[in-house]
């Protein structure tokens, strides 16, 4: 290599040297560094920043904190509700080593520095299911310093929170959800942590499609504390509530119109095999609902949702419907009815209910004085019984009298249908 190369690549390299350590010389005039620079450097000369900001270590420092409320979005599992939190997360603190004179220092009040160029309370969330530390979310924050030491900081942040996993409400179901933040110092270097005007803003709060966040509320609580100590701790409740019109349609709607299926089979001639047939075809569709209610709600442990709770209530009332439709075809069978009379008592049964005055629009124009004479004395009864025979006709007489009694019991299966569903329907959706 001749010696001008060389000479040539001794000074690019010298160069890259100058370069990578930034003292490249310029040819432009020297900058004089900024007041807020020189502040800056003399404050944060010999600052340590992993050391508490406190000349006496007797006094705790208290840091104030404030949630912003952006999101939040709701997990669903079958072992337990949680609540995913995204804010903007401002603490605030009095740091004796941050302080300055503004006369001294051309008027200057406050300096913005980097949340991880000085010290900054170490928080951790609390929850039954984990021990997060927030260092990650606070350790690029930007704070703003005031000539007195009050230092503010404000960062992005998310949390996760636990709730309580109740769905015996659902799909009308509210929980109540909590974290607790505490700072994780040593009882020689104590924090206390306290709320900052009211401890939690919604005002910036996105509304969820599915879950509506009813109440909010931040307190300073001693039972978390992580030491076992008087460290404050600050806790959150979050109180959300589902949103149900979509379940109303898509689940409740659906039940009512099987309830009037169920009570239209009592309408239906007990002869007509289609009322068999709708009470199967109800009776599979309770099935299959309650299929899809296991697979949307999940196991809910001991206690079951009372929505699940009426679809059974509801299948139960279907077989019900269900064995009188067997029953009433059963007796509407001429052969059969032929075969025997009624007994008397069920007779009897069947007129005092007509009689009774709420009994009567039962079986309003029906003839069941005709094929079950009241009883009466001497020759008045055997002239009436054989009167009324010789209207209906000896071969019919049966016939009718099971006639009459299939249709006291679809009507008054039908009433108690009515009766039952209903006050189902107060006790479980209410």
């Amino acid at each position: 290599m001749r010696p001008r190369d060389l000479a040539s690549l001794l000074a690019l390299f010298a160069t890259g040297l100058r370069a990578a350590a930034g003292t490249e010389q310029c040819d432009g005039p020297a900058r004089q560094p900024q007041p807020t620079t020189v502040l800056r450097k003399s404050l944060l000369c010999n600052y340590d920043r992993l050391e508490r900001p406190a000349k006496d270590l007797a006094n705790a420092t208290t840091v104030a904190v404030l949630l912003w409320l952006k999101s939040f979005d709701v997990n669903e599992m079958s072992h337990g509700h949680s609540i995913d939190i995204h804010t903007w997360t401002a603490w605030s603190w009095m740091d004796d080593y941050l302080t300055w004179d503004p006369k001294q220092h051309n008027g200057i009040e406050f300096l913005h520095f980097r949340s991880y160029e000085i010290w900054i309370p170490e928080l951790v969330l609390q929850s039954p299911a984990e021990f997060q530390s927030l260092a990650n979310f606070f350790s690029d924050g930007k704070c703003v310093v005031r000539h007195v030491g009050h230092v503010v900081c404000i960062a992005s942040s998310a949390y996760h929170a636990q709730c309580d996993g109740d769905l015996a409400s659902w799909p009308f179901d509210s929980h109540r959800c909590e974290l607790v933040l505490t700072a994780l110092e040593d009882k020689e270097n104590s924090v206390n942590l306290t709320v900052m005007d009211t401890g939690i803003s919604t005002l910036d709060l996105v509304p969820n499609r599915d879950w509506e966040l009813v109440a909010v509320n931040a307190s300073v609580s001693t039972e978390h504390a992580l030491f076992g100590g008087q460290e404050l701790s600050v806790l959150y409740e979050f109180t959300i509530r589902r949103h149900s019109s979509l379940y109303m349609a898509v689940i409740l709607a659906p039940l009512l119109v099987l309830a009037v299926m169920t009570a239209v089979s009592f309408w239906i001639s007990p002869d007509n095999t289609a009322r068999v047939t709708l009470c199967c075809l109800n009776l599979v569709i309770h099935c299959l609902c309650l299929q899809n209610l296991m697979y949307v709600i999940g196991s809910n442990g001991e206690t079951c949702p009372r929505i699940v709770l009426l679809y059974r209530d509801s299948l139960v009332l279907v077989l019900a419907a269900l064995g009188t439709a067997v029953l009433a075809m059963r007796a509407s069978r001429p052969r059969a009815a032929a075969a025997a009379p009624p007994p008397p008592w069920l007779g009897a049964a069947a007129l005092l209910l007509v009689d009774n005055p709420l009994g009567r629009p039962l079986l309003a124009g029906r003839l069941g004085p005709q094929v079950f004479p009241r009883k009466q004395s001497g020759d008045e009864e055997a002239a009436d019984i054989i009167e009324n025979s010789e209207d209906i006709g000896p071969s019919k007489l049966p016939l009718d009298q099971w006639a009459f009694l299939v249709d006291v019991l679809d009507r008054a299966m039908f009433y108690v249908y009515l009766i039952v569903f209903h006050i189902l329907l107060i006790a479980r959706v209410s």
